[in-house]
């Protein structure tokens, strides 16, 4: 079994290890019974393996209409078996497929996802599609703008705070980690910032708020 381990581990799918790990365990019992030739043809232990095998597959793959499925089948369960009959000076036995893809399944009851197991490897992320929208809408916005700043010339040359010697540009195969420098940025008049549009709000909420406190302080006093 040991030397079978890393064509187990190289299985990600739970499903396909749970067969691989049984089929090295069935052949290995079984192979006392092998003929010398390998043929399955009068060799009841190799039939069976063989029978048992193709029903895994039918099973795994939907009769071979799940092509993923199909693939990964080929991709792990298919060595395996090759290295387990890889030996051919003893007993052995040929693998000879009859009964995988017998059985009739209607098209309309295979599940949309084929039964496409989770690896073990498998990533979920959040799908990025909402955020997309809403980034292509601002980004017209931003577009009808700054075609307005355009337009009327209203675009000016901003400074960065600071400023380097260093080049403004690097190159695309440049992976070093250090952070980027301050470029020259553009500014349109006309376009107001949101900063100073919260600020002016703030404020005229801060002082209409102390306003009226010191109006209803005078009033008590009064009394």
């Amino acid at each position: 079994m040991n030397k079978y381990f890393g064509l187990i581990k190289a299985t990600n799918d739970p499903i396909l290890r749970y067969i691989a790990l049984h089929l090295i365990d069935n052949y290995e019992t079984s192979k006392q019974y092998f003929s010398k030739s390998g043929k399955r043809n009068h060799n009841t232990a190799c039939e069976l393996l063989n029978r048992w095998l193709d029903q895994k597959k039918s099973f795994f793959t939907h009769v071979e209409k799940c092509t993923e499925n199909v693939k990964s089948w080929d991709k792990y369960i298919t060595p395996i078996w090759n290295k387990l009959s890889d030996d051919k000076t003893g007993r052995w036995c040929k693998r000879e497929e009859h009964y995988s893809k017998t059985f009739n399944i209607p098209n309309k009851l295979l599940p949309p996802t084929c039964y496409k197991h989770v690896s073990n490897n498998y990533n979920c992320t959040q799908p990025l599609y909402k955020y997309i929208k809403i980034t292509e809408n601002k980004c017209k916005n931003i577009e009808e703008y700054c075609s307005k700043c355009e337009k009327n010339n209203f675009f000016q040359l901003l400074e960065p705070i600071f400023k380097t010697n260093a080049p403004k540009t690097r190159p695309i195969n440049d992976t070093a980690d250090t952070l980027s420098l301050p470029q020259a940025q553009i500014s349109c008049e006309e376009c107001s910032s949101s900063i100073y549009t919260t600020a002016l709000s703030v404020c005229v909420s801060f002082f209409g708020t102390l306003f009226i406190l010191l109006f209803l302080y005078k009033v008590i006093q009064t009394f």
